[in-house]
C-alpha cells in the first residue's frame, strides 16, 4: 500500500531512486536509516500486481491506468484509503535537490 500511497498522492512522477529511499525513510527513523535495505526495482512492481508500472524511457513509477488513480481519489474521499491524506509522505519526501516532491 506505501508504493500505492507515495504515487498517487505525489505532485509528479516519482523516479525509482526517489520512491524506494521513499519507502525505506518512512519505515525508518532518520538515526536507522539503512540505505543497504533500498527495495528493487522488480519487487516494486511486483508487489503491486501490476497497479503501477515503471516507464523505461524516464525510469520513473507512475499508476498503470488513470481508472486507478479515479478509484484510489473515491476510495481517499471517502476515507477508506490513506487516512491521512498525504501528511504521512510529504514531511520526508524530497528530491535529489532537497525540494519537496
Amino acid at each position: 500500500m506505501e508504493i500505492l500511497k507515495w504515487t498517487y498522492f505525489a505532485q509528479r512522477p516519482l523516479r525509482i531512486s526517489e520512491l524506494c529511499h521513499a519507502l525505506v525513510a518512512t519505515n525508518s527513523t532518520f538515526d536507522t536509516l539503512d540505505l543497504d535495505d533500498l527495495p528493487f526495482e522488480k519487487s516494486l512492481t511486483e508487489c503491486c500486481h501490476g497497479l503501477v508500472i515503471i516507464s523505461k524511457s524516464t525510469s520513473s513509477v507512475r499508476l498503470a491506468h488513470r481508472s486507478i488513480e479515479d478509484f484510489l481519489e473515491r476510495q481517499h474521499v471517502d476515507k477508506n484509503l490513506f487516512q491521512n491524506g498525504d501528511r504521512d509522505t510529504v514531511p520526508s519526501a524530497e528530491d535529489d535537490t532537497g525540494l519537496p516532491l
